[in-house]
């Protein structure tokens, strides 16, 4: 069944601003410029006052209504970046033998060494615009920048390069794990 309209209004908070160009949105604030391209959705994106933006979809079928809400949580995430950061927490878990990390910031990469005794030396590549660094705690990575997507995306690289196979994971338990998702600026 088709919907007549569906629309979500996107609130701007005052230290941010928005420029919305077709379906092309760029967020700025005080931590720097996401933009994103919507062009590949059936959406209607428009700047209906000076800090709100309303995506809409006209006589949509349930996906098209799905990716309007997609696409408002983007532009939210997007505002979230770019007022607090993005912060994700990975710890190191080993039984026996320790993982080495050494982290290329000028390449944008992250080298693994060491892994349940192994000499293959894995490398993982990371997006534009993250950081990844050893923390102040002992075993623990943290990765940080302003586009979640790009945060999350380098988290799982790094979490996937390191996952056990052919063994039994219940005993395995070796590799880099999720721990926290914050922001690197505290939340009001």
């Amino acid at each position: 069944m088709r919907v007549l309209e569906a629309s979500d209004d996107v609130i701007i908070p005052p230290k941010v601003s928005a420029i919305v160009k077709g379906r092309k949105v760029q967020i700025k604030g005080p931590r720097g410029v996401l933009e994103q391209d919507f062009s590949h959705m059936r959406i209607s994106i428009k700047m209906v006052a000076k800090k709100k933006i309303n995506v809409s979809v006209w006589f949509g079928r349930r996906r098209d209504v799905e990716c309007m809400n997609t696409t408002a949580s983007l532009i939210r995430n997007m505002i979230k970046g770019v007022l607090y950061g993005i912060r994700y927490k990975m710890r190191l878990v080993y039984a026996h033998y320790p993982i080495i990390l050494n982290p290329e910031p000028e390449k944008r990469k992250i080298t693994i060494k060491n892994y349940i005794g192994q000499k293959r030396v894995m490398r993982v590549q990371y997006p534009e615009g993250v950081s990844v660094f050893p923390s102040d705690v002992k075993d623990e990575i943290i990765v940080e920048g302003n586009d979640l997507r790009n945060v999350s995306l380098a988290a799982a690289r790094i979490h996937q390069k390191v996952r056990v196979s052919r063994q039994d994971i219940r005993k395995f338990l070796d590799g880099i794990y999720i721990t926290d998702r914050t922001t690197i600026v505290p939340m009001d």
